[in-house]
């Protein structure tokens, strides 16, 4: 069984003292202290084991200085009650709150301490710029500000930075990334360049542009996880959909997705582009999603009505402006005056129907006459019961 570690001082800054308590019913007659924020002359905020903070005046109290990472002096270190390890995150915010209490003394001017995080520095990364815990960063290899973290089953390389200049920090690398168009350089065993389909759909990211022109949300994600999902490779997805979709196999269709398949597997493979993010390889996708959807129409005949709005950029396919956002508010305009209109004339079907006592009128208009139309049904009852009488008779 391996013996417990001797006690030491921390490896910090601060400086560290032994408290004397001569009276202490546990035994420990020296406390462990962390002087971390000086309010005069001798006088500091000094921080427990138990983590609590007080206003320490090493004038009247019997103490014992120490020095940083090392052993406490043999006499008492069999009664000293000493830190456990404290995470670089809980000794920063230790040092805010005992900065905080000695600016209540007013006795010398406090700085403030900033925060610290711990961001994802690596621009390979997914998840480049996001903040990871301090519980990852003491799992993994740390050598000061930097350490390589394991997120995921992957390791990734982050940077120990202030909250303050977090975003500066993070734009800064940003900025030195490179060609946004361009995932890497990646190789295989022969150091010829080679990306799977599933490391590079990892990998791929949709940048955000203004000056995007296609109408519509993009594909080539959604497409590309469709593939991964199901044969996992772009030339196996052709020759599955060939052999699914019912199309003649030497007709052009069948020509054009085979050659459009293997130029989007050469992209990814090879040249290792960010497609994602490129209007070029929007619109390949999207004609090959335009001629799947015609074959599944009618495979004999393959059926495009309609599908040329999948690669409508800025001019539609009759040549006029596409102006979306417009279109869209004359649209709920319209909308708004059409219900108005049906609503109307529900208004008025309706009370044309009812009688003409339900019409709502004034209570000093006078009541309307009869047209008459109630004596001459009354004078048909009685031509009838006549004939009826005079056939009898006979």
């Amino acid at each position: 069984m391996a013996a417990a570690p001797v006690p030491r001082t921390l490896d910090i800054k601060e400086p560290q003292v032994l408290r004397h308590f001569p009276q202490d019913a546990a035994g420990f007659y020296w406390h462990h202290r962390v002087l971390l924020a000086k309010v005069g002359p001798g006088i500091f905020i000094a921080l427990t084991p138990d983590e609590d903070l007080e206003r320490l005046d090493l004038h009247t109290t019997d103490h014992l200085p120490l020095q940083r990472r090392a052993d406490f002096p043999a006499p008492q270190a069999p009664y000293v009650y000493a830190f456990d390890e404290i995470s670089k995150a809980d000794l920063d915010r230790l040092r805010r709150r005992a900065q905080g209490l000695a600016s209540l003394y007013n006795d010398t001017a406090v700085d403030d301490i900033e925060a610290y995080e711990w961001v994802v520095a690596d621009l390979s990364s997914s998840m480049f710029g996001e903040v990871v815990g301090e519980d990852l960063v003491e799992q993994g290899v740390s050598l000061g500000d930097a350490a390589l973290v394991e997120i995921e089953g992957s390791e990734v390389f982050v940077r120990r930075v202030s909250s303050g200049n977090k975003a500066t920090f993070i734009s800064s690398l940003d900025a030195a990334r490179g060609d946004l168009r361009i995932l890497g350089d990646f190789r295989d065993s022969q150091q010829r360049r080679y990306l799977s389909l599933n490391d590079a759909v990892n990998l791929l990211k949709e940048e955000t542009m203004k000056d995007w022109p296609l109408q519509g949300p993009r594909v080539v994600l959604e497409f590309l996880r469709a593939v991964r999902s199901g044969p996992n490779d772009l030339s196996n997805y052709h020759l599955t959909w060939l052999k699914s979709s019912g199309i003649n196999q030497h007709s052009m269709i069948a020509h054009d997705h085979r050659i459009l398949c293997n130029v989007l597997r050469a992209a990814l493979e090879v040249d290792q582009l960010n497609i994602a993010s490129l209007l070029s390889f929007e619109s390949l996708v999207r004609r090959i999603v335009q001629i799947e959807t015609a074959v599944a129409r009618s495979p004999q005949s393959p059926d495009f009505s309609g599908l040329e709005m999948m690669l409508e950029d800025t001019i539609g396919v009759t040549g006029e402006a596409n102006t979306a956002s417009f279109n869209t508010w004359l649209a709920s305009k319209l909308k708004e005056k059409a219900q108005v209109a049906k609503q109307t004339r529900l208004y008025r079907e309706e009370f044309r129907s009812q009688p003409s006592d339900a019409v709502p009128r004034n209570q000093s208009d006078p009541p309307q006459k009869g047209k008459g139309k109630g004596k001459p049904k009354a004078k048909a009852k009685g031509r009838a019961a006549l004939g009826e009488e005079g056939g009898a008779a006979e």
